[in-house]
């Protein structure tokens, strides 16, 4: 299937990638495999992919697309006018998602619209200009931060002007798929914009300058690290991270056996590192392989894919390697829920002999902050949550990685009404 809807692609005139699970000399130091071609691709920028380039990719093992912003239309003699993508991260408002396709000409139903395979965002494909003067500093893209106005909206919003992106019907780690939202597949490539409209949109929903893309290195986009001619942004700095935002799914909860907490096994984690005015530095998801686990009620609950996680899921001591370093480096730990998934988190951090920095850290739980605005001071579900903060429902929760965004949306409402409580663990 995976071939077929490239060679859609290819025939509308688009240089593909084929992206998959299998490690190469291309992707083996890639932070997420599923957003990495695993093969040469760095020419396909500048010239058109031939059907013996395309024919050649791995198609066989591919679990997805990718293509590269930044190329031109080779079906027209527009030079100036490169492929981008505008990332909205962190958005389940589709009202919001139409107004921008009202503000930049697009019709209502613009076929190039995409639902993120991270289910906590869209992306919008579109042919447009660049001014050199952030050419020279953002060599692949930038990001904005929302203003006051419309930081109920989104987290963050990236333009990619000179990077690899993933393309339908491809999985992402979360396991599940980037999909469009207007129809099955386009009939025509993305339509131009105005790059007079596209600034002039961000100078009314975003902060006034532009920032750093948030990566570890080029590999961060897909580029490998031997091509150390490709122009790099600056690196973030990760040792002012403030907070960690984790949100974890498992096989059962914590049950008492002979007289001691037994806890689960780890099915999915993921979570956000942010400083201390809300940036995002960082942002990770895992399906963690467990060759122990078993499908069971839990999974009906979650809906991961079992045959999945065993496909593409990491193994547990590599997922907790990283986040226990992430976890000594931040200051605030938040979780909706957090005696479970620091008490989860923890267990298993013993169990693999990790160092367990949860110890001394502020403990932030969404859960707890917000029985005020329940009936006799109830625990919320994320769900009620949400709803209760932002007036609408989001889909697709029990997975980790959405589930991580809305805690981080809910904890920022919270703190703004002045609902935090905050403790120390001990």
């Amino acid at each position: 299937m995976i071939e077929f809807y490239a060679k859609k692609y290819w025939d509308l005139g688009l240089n593909v990638t084929a992206i998959g699970s299998e490690v190469t000399e291309y992707n083996f130091d890639a932070p997420n495999i599923l957003k990495s071609p695993n093969h040469r691709w760095i020419p396909f920028f500048s010239k058109r992919q031939n059907l013996d380039d395309f024919n050649k990719l791995n198609w066989h093992n591919a679990t997805g697309i990718g293509t590269l912003t930044g190329q031109k239309n080779f079906n027209s003699n527009e030079i100036l006018h490169k492929l981008m993508l505008i990332d909205i991260d962190g958005c389940n408002n589709l009202d919001f998602i139409r107004y921008l396709l009202e503000e930049l000409n697009l019709p209502i139903d613009y076929e190039w619209l995409i639902k993120s395979g991270s289910g906590n965002g869209y992306h919008l494909y579109s042919y447009t200009y660049v001014y050199s003067d952030l050419l020279s500093k953002f060599p692949i893209g930038c990001a904005y931060n929302p203003n006051k106005k419309f930081e109920n909206e989104f987290l963050k919003l990236e333009l990619l002007w000179h990077s690899h992106s993933v393309l339908p019907p491809s999985l992402h780690m979360s396991g599940l798929k980037y999909e469009f939202l207007c129809c099955k597949f386009p009939k025509s490539l993305p339509q131009p914009v105005d790059h007079h409209e596209l600034f002039f949109l961000l100078k009314k929903i975003c902060d006034s300058e532009p920032g750093y893309l948030v990566s570890t290195g080029l590999e961060g986009f897909g580029f490998p690290k031997k091509d150390n001619n490709i122009p790099m942004d600056e690196e973030p700095e990760y040792n002012n991270s403030e907070y960690i935002v984790i949100d974890i799914e498992t096989d059962e909860l914590v049950t008492l056996k002979n007289g001691k907490d037994s806890y689960p096994n780890i099915l999915q984690i993921s979570w956000i590192v942010l400083n201390s005015n809300f940036e995002i530095l960082k942002r990770k998801t895992f399906l963690v392989k467990d060759n122990s686990v078993t499908k069971n009620h839990a999974f009906h609950i979650n809906k991961l894919d079992i045959n999945l996680i065993n496909e593409i899921g990491v193994p547990l001591f590599e997922v907790l390697r990283e986040i226990s370093l992430d976890i000594l480096h931040a200051n605030t730990i938040v979780a909706h829920n957090t005696k479970f998934d620091i008490g989860t988190i923890g267990h298993h951090l013993s169990m693999t002999g990790l160092a367990n920095h949860f110890n001394g850290k502020r403990i932030i739980c969404t859960m707890e902050s917000a029985i005020s605005l329940f009936p006799n001071n109830k625990f919320p579900t994320l769900e009620e949550l949400y709803s209760k903060l932002f007036g609408q429902a989001f889909i697709n929760g029990h997975n980790s990685c959405i589930d991580s965004v809305i805690t981080l949306r809910c904890f920022k409402k919270l703190k703004n009404l002045g609902l935090i409580n905050e403790q120390m663990n001990t």
